[in-house]
C-alpha cells in the first residue's frame, strides 16, 4: 500500500475517533437532539471542502449522473442512523468500548466488499487467507471488549450501550458499501462522493428528527454552548469524511476501512481511557481485569487491521 493512502486513513480517523470528545462537555444534551446540531457542522464543513475542490479542479475524474448521487446520497442517510445508534452507545459505554466494538465494521465492510463487489477477486490464496485471518481478529478483539464491563448497575448500563455499538456497526458498514458503489463502480466523483454523503446525513437527519415539532422545540432551549459543541463535533467527522473518502477510493473498502476503524480505536480508547477515565470499579481486581482485558482485546484488533494492510 503506498504510504501516501495509508497517511491519508489515519488523518481520517484522527479525526473519526475525536468527534466525540466534544459530547464530553454536554452529556445532557440528548443523543437525539445533540444528533440535529452535529448534522449541521457536517453539511457546513462538507460545503466548505466541496466548493474549494469544485474551484481548484480536484477530485472531479469520472462520472457524476443521477443513479451514482442518489447512492451516494443514499449512504449518508444509513449513515445517520447508524450514528444515531452510536451516540446512544457512547453516552452509556463511552468512547472507548464504543469505538473498539465499532470495528466489526470493518468485517461487514470486507465481506460485503469480497462477497457482494468482488474486491478482493484478484488476490493470490496467500492473500486471501491473510486476509481472512485479519476479519478474524478484528472480530475477536472487538467482542473481547465486551467483557470490559462491571458486575453493578453501571455494568449493565455499559452492556446496553454496547448493543448499539454492534448495531451500529452493521449500518456504518452498509454506508461504506454504497460509498464504493458509488466512487468505485459507479465512477462518481471523489469530490461529489464525499459531499452527497455529507447531504445525505444531513437530509437522514432531518427526516428522523428534525420534521417532529416537539424536538425543534426542545432542540432550540437547548443552551448555545451544547449547540456549539455538537456542530464543532459534527466538523470533526467531515473532517474524516474527506481524507476516509479518499482514501476508500485508492485501495479499496475491504483495505481502507480496517485500516481507519483501528486508527479511530487508538485515537478514541486515548480519549476515553487516558483523558476522561471512563473505567471504573470500586473492586480494584476487578479494574485491573478490566484494563487488561480492554487494552489485549485493541492489540488483538489491532493484529488484525495491520494483517489487513498487508494486503
Amino acid at each position: 500500500m503506498r504510504i501516501e493512502y495509508l497517511s491519508l486513513a489515519i488523518l481520517s480517523s484522527a479525526f473519526y475517533g475525536s468527534q466525540f470528545v466534544p459530547q464530553k462537555y454536554c452529556q445532557k444534551f440528548s443523543h437525539e437532539l445533540y444528533n440535529i446540531s452535529m448534522n449541521f457542522g457536517i453539511i457546513f464543513i462538507s460545503s466548505i471542502f466541496f466548493i474549494l475542490f469544485l474551484k481548484i479542479g480536484f477530485g472531479l475524474d469520472g462520472y457524476l449522473d443521477i443513479i451514482s448521487g442518489l447512492i451516494g446520497i443514499a449512504s449518508g442517510v444509513v449513515w445517520v442512523i447508524g450514528n444515531r445508534f452510536l451516540l446512544v452507545s457512547v453516552e452509556n459505554s463511552g468512547m472507548g468500548r464504543s469505538f473498539t466494538i465499532i470495528n466489526m465494521v470493518s468485517v461487514v465492510t470486507y465481506l460485503g466488499g469480497v462477497i457482494f463487489l468482488g474486491e478482493l477477486s484478484s488476490l493470490s490464496q496467500r492473500e486471501v487467507a491473510i486476509s481472512g485471518l485479519g476479519v478474524l481478529l478484528v472480530t475477536f478483539g472487538s467482542m473481547l471488549v465486551t467483557f470490559t464491563s462491571t458486575k453493578d448497575e453501571t455494568g449493565s448500563k455499559v452492556k446496553y450501550g454496547m448493543i448499539f455499538a454492534f448495531l451500529s456497526s452493521f449500518f456504518f458498514g452498509a454506508s461504506n458499501l454504497l460509498i464504493v458503489v458509488a466512487m468505485n463502480i459507479l465512477h462518481l466523483p471523489f469530490t461529489y462522493t464525499f459531499f452527497f454523503v455529507g447531504l445525505g446525513a444531513f437530509l437522514g437527519m432531518v427526516l428522523t428528527t428534525f420534521l417532529k415539532f416537539e424536538n425543534i422545540k426542545n432542540w432550540k432551549r437547548v443552551p448555545k454552548e451544547w449547540h456549539a459543541f455538537a456542530f464543532s463535533s459534527g466538523i470533526l467527522w467531515g473532517l474524516g469524511d474527506v481524507f476516509g473518502v479518499l482514501s476508500i477510493k485508492n485501495v479499496g473498502g475491504s483495505i481502507g476501512v480496517p485500516i481507519l476503524q483501528g486508527g479511530m480505536t487508538l485515537i478514541s480508547a486515548a480519549w476515553g481511557l487516558g483523558v476522561f477515565r471512563e473505567f471504573k470499579s470500586g473492586d480494584k481486581d476487578e479494574f485491573k481485569g478490566m484494563i487488561w482485558k480492554f487494552l489485549v482485546g485493541i492489540i488483538i484488533t489491532l493484529s488484525g487491521v495491520w494483517a489487513l494492510a498487508q494486503i
